[in-house]
């Protein structure tokens, strides 16, 4: 039998279903693993406001992490336990040169989504906000960029730049060139993840798995994608889901037959006690 007290999920690929719902399965299987002792939590690259329905679902009493490892936010008491921030000099540089170039572009702080006018990822919220009416849960807070001023005297910390016009991508690539201190990692085929230097999903773990007095070595993670491997290489087991990425999958210590739409996160978190559903 594994000896693992804390199971940490990633969300969109992974826990939830194309459809952005967590199957059946899954919240059986996160039960499973309470019952054979082992906590569960979430790690995502969401803002933690757009993942609070999933807490609500998933019984998560464990503070989760958000913002791709820059916030650890405790849900139940509704605070922030850790947070990393960009500077802003290198703030103020993305965001010209966002803006300037017509970016699809967001900036995360711990309670609020900034968009640029031109953006098209702000959608994706919107759609959760109804999502969450419906669960009664409350809403994330969404205000539009005008000059970008207005963000240099917020904690900033992730920005989210989604392909609008085909080159997008590799033009703020090219540009992070001149940023070392940016962390940035692809969270899914059209999007790139920029958070400040060294904040990234494996660090947060880590961290959380310390402030829990838990070894890493007792900690279960579940991902999908790129950004998910810090986790997985800090891990004492690691599950990568059948539509992961490559890079993803060569990381995993498992890598499920089930991709998310048909459970592979029940699959991944069975399979570490040796079992399977009927």
């Amino acid at each position: 039998m594994p000896d693992i007290k804390l199971i940490v999920s990633d969300l969109d690929g992974t826990l939830l279903d194309s459809g952005k719902r967590i199957p059946q399965k899954n919240l059986d299987a996160v039960r499973f693993a309470a019952a054979h002792g082992a906590r569960f939590t979430i790690c995502t690259g969401r803002p933690v406001s757009m993942a609070q329905v999933f807490v609500k679902l998933a019984d998560v009493s464990v503070p989760i992490i958000g913002c791709n490892g820059s916030l650890v936010y405790d849900a139940a008491a509704g605070r922030v336990l850790k947070s990393e921030s960009f500077d802003r000099e290198t703030l103020a540089a993305l965001t010209e040169f966002s803006l300037k170039h017509g970016l699809d572009y967001l900036a995360y702080t711990a309670d609020t989504v900034y968009h640029s006018a031109v953006s098209r990822r702000i959608e994706v919220f919107k759609a959760y906000n109804t999502y969450a009416a419906q669960q009664g849960c409350g809403p994330v807070v969404m205000e539009q960029i005008h000059d970008g001023q207005e963000l240099l005297q917020k904690d900033i910390v992730k920005i989210l730049i989604t392909e609008l016009h085909g080159q997008d991508l590799r033009l703020m690539s090219d540009f992070l060139q001149e940023f070392p201190q940016v962390t940035c990692a692809p969270s899914m085929a059209d999007v790139l993840d920029l958070t400040p230097a060294g904040a990234c999903k494996g660090s947060a773990v880590v961290w959380l798995a310390d402030y829990l007095g838990i070894a890493m070595d007792a900690v279960c993670v579940c991902g999908d994608t790129t950004n998910d491997i810090s986790m997985m290489k800090a891990a004492g087991y690691s599950v990568c889901m059948a539509n992961g990425t490559d890079d993803a999958k060569q990381a995993a210590g498992y890598v499920t037959k089930a991709d998310n739409n048909a459970a592979g996160f029940a699959e991944g978190i069975l399979h570490m006690w040796g079992t399977e559903w009927d």
